[in-house]
């Protein structure tokens, strides 16, 4: 199967196991987030946008949608870290019409490891919805498990009909410097700038590594390209470092969208899972 075609709506591809469910060291024992090059500049991404979507609506509000739908994933999809979310909050362009833009867009696997994106758009009478599950044509959108799931605890819910295809586009998650302190605070260290750095730092080993894993899957030959044009110059921040990476990972296998969603969430849950102030990863931060 082709990764990108221009043409057709985002299909699933089979980069997943290997790009996805690898274990993420918190290491850097290859020596890959040198100093020793420029980051490369990110090329515009040209992903194809999502087929289809299921339209609901519920007359409850966006913040109790998205409550409803933590609760839902947590019956068939215990968090795997104390600090792991039930979904990704996704990365996306809305492609329809302007007063049809959400204001939520998030990301999960269903109860059959299927990825689905989900909006949520608040109306007058509660929540519009679109349920986007991967691949084309309207048929594979009747039997979403979700729903159903979903009925049981929201009677309200209804199907309403479809959102049509090409409404929105996934586009790599997103990275900021604030995420880096939030994560030394909620860890219990001082707030300073070398702290924040540290977790900067470590984030973009986690992104190469991760970055590495779904490109063997597709092209081995290319990683050894890949680490060479992402060495991070010790200047620019981390964050736009991360973000250079999986902007040029989607750009060239825009088929790894669906599966690198979750990573920035998935790096905090497992830097916040072990905190040992005498010992590993955080033994040298500042109190």
């Amino acid at each position: 199967m082709e990764l990108h075609d221009p043409g057709l709506e985002l299909a699933q591809a089979p980069v997943s196991t290997q790009c996805k469910h690898q274990p993420i060291e918190r290491t850097d024992p290859m020596g890959l987030f040198g100093k020793s090059r420029l980051q490369k500049p990110t090329e515009p991404l040209d992903a194809p946008p999502m087929g289809s979507g299921r339209r609901l609506r519920s007359k409850q509000d966006v913040e109790g949608c998205l409550a409803n739908m933590e609760l839902i994933i947590h019956t068939f999809r215990p968090p795997k870290y104390a600090y792991m979310p039930a979904y990704a909050d996704a990365g996306w362009i809305w492609n329809g019409p302007e007063d049809e833009t959400p204001t939520a867009v998030i990301s999960f696997d269903d109860r059959d490891d299927e990825f689905l994106l989900a909006t949520f758009r608040p109306e007058s009478a509660g929540t519009e919805i679109g349920l986007f599950p991967l691949g084309s044509g309207d048929e594979r959108l009747s039997p979403l498990s979700i729903t159903g799931q979903w009925k049981q605890v929201d009677s309200s819910l209804s199907s309403i009909g479809t959102i049509p295809s090409r409404s929105i586009t996934l586009t790599p998650p997103s990275f900021s410097d604030e995420t880096f302190a939030e994560i030394v605070e909620t860890a219990g260290f001082a707030p300073s700038q070398a702290n924040a750095a540290a977790v900067g730092r470590q984030f973009g080993v986690m992104s190469l590594i991760k970055a590495y894993e779904c490109i063997n899957s597709q092209d081995p030959r290319s990683v050894d390209r890949f680490r060479d044009a992402h060495q991070y110059d010790g200047i620019s921040s981390a964050s736009s470092f991360c973000q250079s990476v999986f902007d040029d990972l989607a750009g060239l296998y825009p088929g790894t969208l669906p599966y690198i969603q979750d990573f920035p969430m998935r790096f905090r849950a497992i830097l916040l899972e072990d905190i040992d102030p005498t010992d590993g990863f955080w033994s040298e931060f500042e109190q």
